[in-house]
């Protein structure tokens, strides 16, 4: 997510100026297919701001892409709402991972289908205890 921003950002400062012209067709008819006028897409849109438009202007591909992907948990409607937005804020919230704007996103998702402090704090405390990441191992030389 920062990644996209980031390299929009960096082609802003270049002199990129087809970054700030209207969609073209195409990526206007993607957008309205994928995120419509959910409500949910401007709670997104807040905590992190520009995300989506940097990624459906750099790559249609990969915006539909992250639709599919985030669609996955939603699907088979086994597990239920709250359950799986205070997961996403837990996965959000490990060490090794510490991104502050999808903590506070799922947060308020979960707060808003019925989660009360202690299921809060239960997935907090899940996510506290998640082992810190190892890091990548340093690339080896060949002799």
């Amino acid at each position: 997510m920062e990644g996209s921003r980031r390299v929009a950002g960096i082609l802003r400062e270049r002199g990129e100026t087809a970054l700030d012209q209207p969609l073209d067709a195409d990526r206007a008819a993607l957008r309205s297919r994928m995120q419509g006028d959910d409500p949910y897409w401007n709670d997104f849109e807040r905590e992190v701001p520009g995300f989506l438009d940097a990624l459906l202007r750099l790559s249609p591909e990969a915006y539909e892409a992250f639709f599919a992907y985030t669609a996955v948990p939603w699907r088979t409607g086994a597990v239920r709402g709250r359950v799986k937005e205070l997961m996403s804020m837990a996965a959000d919230a490990t060490p090794a991972h510490r991104y502050l704007p999808g903590v506070r996103l799922h947060l308020a998702n979960a707060v808003r289908l019925g989660a009360g402090r202690s299921a809060v704090l239960h997935a907090l405390d899940i996510a506290a205890a998640a082992p810190p990441h190892p890091g990548v191992p340093a690339a080896h030389t060949c002799p």
